[in-house]
């Protein structure tokens, strides 16, 4: 997954380059226009201050994501903990029977023991059906849709990364710069599109596992110290 960030912060870099290249490249061919094109001149800036506006619209919406990366391998780390946690005490519902008591205890009070064991084994079961593995189930598409949007947007900024190659070539001469704006815009506009969208879907996800976790938060109160079944009145 590191890798993956990676590629998407170097790819951010060669956008940050590739934009002063094509601003370095309209400043050339703009200072060489000859005088009775100087309407080409003036009709480019106009346009070329919406292309500015829609570049600073770009690095906002990169601050939004880069500010709160994920971490989808710590995620499953943290799932795997949870269930840790809960197969021996799921095991030990399993293994808790008649015979414990027949072999080490008799009595009344064993009788009265052996009659809460069928309330206890359930509890015990109930620590990772109720609590470790909606945890752990919750915990899963999160990672997964960071992994997603990663991808996703290696992906976008990628293809943003060759929009601006064209606009590059474009502003080599007189005659390309009117395509420069519209070109630019186009490739600044789908990149943002598909950030929100990518950080859309990542945070329904994240907030339908809220869900979950709030769900699991409820049902903590049945495993209090006066929820607990008890081993015998």
């Amino acid at each position: 997954m590191d890798e993956k960030k990676q590629k998407v912060l170097d790819l951010l870099d060669k956008v940050e380059a590739r934009m002063d290249e094509l601003t370095q490249r309209v400043n050339s061919t703009l200072s060489s226009l000859p005088f009775y094109l100087s309407w080409v001149a003036d009709k480019f800036l106009a346009a070329w201050d919406d292309v500015l506006a829609k570049v600073s619209e770009f690095w906002r919406k990169v601050g939004e994501f880069v500010s709160w990366l994920g971490d989808p391998v710590q995620l499953l780390e943290i799932r795997d903990k949870w269930n840790e946690f809960a197969t021996p005490i799921a095991a030990r519902s399993v293994a808790m029977g008649q015979s414990d008591v027949d072999r080490e205890w008799k009595g009344r009070a064993a009788d009265a023991y052996a009659d809460s064991i069928g309330d206890q084994k359930e509890a015990l079961k109930a620590v990772q059906s109720s609590l470790t593995n909606p945890i752990g189930s919750a915990l899963v598409p999160i990672a997964t849709g960071i992994i997603t949007f990663w991808v996703t947007l290696g992906v976008t900024i990628g293809t943003l990364v060759l929009g601006l190659v064209v606009c590059i070539a474009e502003a080599a001469s007189g005659v390309g710069l009117p395509a420069v704006p519209p070109s630019a815009l186009a490739a600044f506009g789908a990149a943002i599109a598909s950030i929100v969208g990518g950080i859309a879907v990542l945070a329904a996800t994240a907030y339908s596992s809220e869900n979950s976790f709030q769900n699991v938060a409820n049902e903590v109160a049945a495993f209090g110290p006066t929820s607990w079944p008890k081993a015998f009145e």
